[in-house]
């Protein structure tokens, strides 16, 4: 399958000098000046690889953000209490 790519007309040109000066087409420069990418390697142990959710699953905990806060510390309570100040508000 080939597809069309749009150049302006310096574009063209730079492309179509460069492929001279190695007696090749422009579409044959072009092919050889892409970049490769790296292989896929597989997982050393021949298993696939694992997702991020897969590595983090029943992972509980808190990152620390270099504030000064105790965030974690009686978060269910804290929660709770929320809870029921809604209920008594009639918000929930």
């Amino acid at each position: 399958m080939s597809r069309p790519v749009e150049l302006s007309d310096e574009q063209y040109e730079r492309v179509e000098e460069a492929a001279a000066t190695e007696g090749i087409t422009p579409a044959e420069w072009i092919a050889r000046h892409l970049p490769t990418c790296p292989e896929v390697q597989p997982a050393t142990n021949g298993k696939p690889g694992k997702t991020l959710a897969e590595r983090f699953a029943g992972r509980v905990g808190l990152i620390d953000s270099g504030g000064d806060g105790r965030l974690s510390e009686d978060h269910s309570k804290l929660f709770g209490e929320y809870l029921e100040e809604k209920h008594r508000a009639g918000r929930l």
